[in-house]
Order: structure tokens, then sequence, then C-alpha cells
């Protein structure tokens, strides 16, 4: 499927109305199960899909390791894993509140805001990273400038990993914030890449959610064009994440754990 199609549209402009061609982005339904058993069905662009799967099975605490996937078959849209048999996969869904349910592409799963209000389980970072403040603002010009697909429809949201001398190791669009970070933690984990010392830069909110997903990882900088909520904040402060945001030109704003920027 096409990540974006050509539309007939009216725009208005100087005053006048104008009839032309725009692009404009898709989005479509995943399935995602797991030993043949439904577990979420996801609304996301038709981009990475399977690093989407293994991203959200990771921060859902349904998959450990990648190394657990015995094989996927996929059918149309729909994936369906097999683990090894050694894994308790009844276990991990007994302990998992994200079973049988439908992603919206809009907001995070409340399940992620509730488990972080408890305070229970969530993960902390021990990295001493430490970069020059001016590695955030290559990484963030970075992710902006290749955006492609948000250039040419303006619909999607983008999430990167970087390494602590901006290099780019991978760059994930679609039309949810939450998808996109965890296309990026699905091909990290595919491509057994350590995450202790990257970043994590995004042009979405910094909410509760997003947060846990990058402590899950052990990342310990996530920095955004958008601003942190008090959850992302209250949740980075637990999980020892510095936390940046509204990083624009040459500003920026550090909401926790400033002692990893130079």
């Amino acid at each position: 499927m096409k990540v974006s199609v050509s539309k007939g549209i009216t725009r208005f402009s100087q005053g006048e109305f104008h009839e032309l061609e725009d692009e404009i982005a898709v989005e479509t339904i995943i399935s995602i199960a797991v030993n043949e058993q439904p577990i979420s069905s996801i609304l996301c662009s038709p981009i990475l899909e399977k690093e989407l799967a293994i991203g959200y099975l990771f921060t859902t605490g349904i998959l450990e390791n990648y190394l657990e996937i015995a094989s996927l078959d996929v059918n149309d849209y729909t994936l369906n894993f097999t683990f090894d048999s050694q894994v308790d996969l009844a276990s991990r869904l007994q302990h998992s509140q994200f079973v049988n349910r439908i992603v919206s592409s809009s907001c995070g799963a409340p399940e992620y805001w509730l488990q972080v209000k408890k305070g229970k389980g969530l993960p902390y970072i021990n990295s001493l990273l430490q970069v020059p403040i001016d590695i955030i603002f290559k990484a963030i010009r970075d992710l902006n400038e290749n955006s492609q697909l948000f250039r040419r429809t303006g619909a999607t949201h983008a999430a990167g990993l970087y390494d602590s001398q901006s290099n780019r190791l991978i760059l994930a669009e679609d039309i949810g914030r939450h998808n996109a970070v965890d296309k990026v933690i699905g091909y990290s984990l595919m491509n057994d890449i350590n995450l202790d010392d990257k970043i994590l830069v995004s042009t979405g909110r910094l909410t509760a959610d997003i947060i846990f997903k990058s402590a899950k990882c052990q990342i310990p900088i996530v920095a955004s064009m958008a601003a942190a909520t008090d959850s992302g904040i209250s949740t980075a402060l637990t999980t020892n994440t510095t936390l940046i945001g509204f990083v624009r030109g040459k500003q920026l704003n550090i909401y926790t754990n400033s002692f990893r920027l130079g």
C-alpha cells in the first residue's frame, strides 16, 4: 500500500479559489497476533509495519527480547508472531493491560498514564551519557529536514534515533507520534542496537506514555520540537530521563536531568 495518494482539492489562496491535486497521507489498520491470539489493532501509516508491531509488543511487556520471536507470518495487514515455546505467553498477557484493543493515532493509551500515576513498575536509567547541547540541535534539524512524508502531506509525526555525535540510525514517520516511536524501537531491537547511549528525537508532544516507552529501552535523552506535559515530566523524573522540548533554532527547554548536557 502506498503511504500517500493524490486527490483533487479546492484551495483558497490570495483571495481566489484554485482546483489542484494535493498529496494526502494514507492510514490503515494492522492487526497484531501472538501464537494466533489477537493482541491489538493499530491505526497507522503503511510503512515499517513489522518494526511498529515489534516495538509495540516490547513496550507493552509482551515481548522481552527480539530473539523470542520464532517466526512471523504476514497475511495482508495481519502480523502473527510465533514466540519461542519457552516463553510463558499466558503470564505476560495476564500482566499486560494492552490485549485486544484498538490503538488510535491521536492519543496515548490511558493504561500507560495509569501505570505512571501509580508509580509502579517504571524502569530507571543509569546511563551517564553526556553530550554537547549542539548535538540536540543537530539531531532535531536533521529530523525536520528528512521528514519527507510530512513535508509532502503535513499529516505525520516523525521520530529518530541518533548517536552521541548526532549520526542518524533510523528515522520513522507515522500518522501517530506513538507509532513513530514504536517503529524506531522495533528497528533497534531487530538490529541489536544498544540504546543506553542514544538520543531519541521526536516531533510530538512529550507525554508519560512516550517517556515510558523510551525508558523501557533505557534511552537516556529524549528531545522534541514540541513541549512536554506534566505527566511526561513526572515520568522523566522517576525514570531518570533527560527530557528536552521546544527545540527551535538555537533554543530549547530542559525539563529534567540537565547533567547529561554540556
